[in-house]
């Protein structure tokens, strides 16, 4: 199991700074329109450690043996369940991923696209996974889906390509 401290996270850049601003200070008003300095300094491992919702995808990552992957210049794509997510599967499903290593990381490897998709858009769009597996992005009523997970969160940046937090796993 993998243990984060509170210095590790203190140095990830918030998740909620997508579009590369600062947020506004009471203190510096001037800071509101320039670009901040840390918004795509980490790459995917890093910024999905730093966020509360990701620490799980995270330790899937590791146990399938791509941390390392999400490392690599990139750019990547990556469609990461949640924890909520991982939820929604049975503690014996869960156990069962863990313990089929091919199977994980098969798995796992599904939620990685090579290249950049920086956003979800109306139209719908067929990507491929690192595998050759394909994925299909659809929108109804505003809302965004890749497979049967809906995007939860869309465009979070990393020096390395983006994260779209998505509400399940793509099995």
């Amino acid at each position: 199991m993998i243990t984060r401290t509170l210095e590790s996270r203190a140095t990830v850049a918030p998740l909620t700074s997508v579009d590369g601003l600062a947020a506004p200070s009471p203190r510096n008003p001037a800071l509101v329109r320039q670009p901040s300095p840390t918004a795509h300094d980490h790459d995917i491992l890093t910024t999905a450690e730093g966020s509360r919702r990701l620490g799980v995808f995270v330790d899937y990552m590791r146990a399938a043996g791509l941390a390392g992957l999400l490392l690599e210049p990139g750019p990547f794509t990556v469609f990461a369940p949640t924890e909520r997510a991982f939820l929604k599967l049975s503690l014996r499903d869960r156990d069962a991923l863990l313990a089929d290593p091919r199977r994980l990381t098969r798995v796992m490897r599904g939620h990685v696209v090579p290249g950049l998709v920086p956003s979800v858009t109306d139209v719908s769009s067929r990507l491929t996974t690192i595998d050759g597996e394909k994925l299909v992005i659809t929108s109804y009523a505003g809302s965004f889906k890749v497979g049967n997970a809906r995007i939860v969160q869309a465009n979070i940046p990393a020096s390395n390509g983006v994260i779209h937090a998505i509400d399940s796993l793509l099995v």
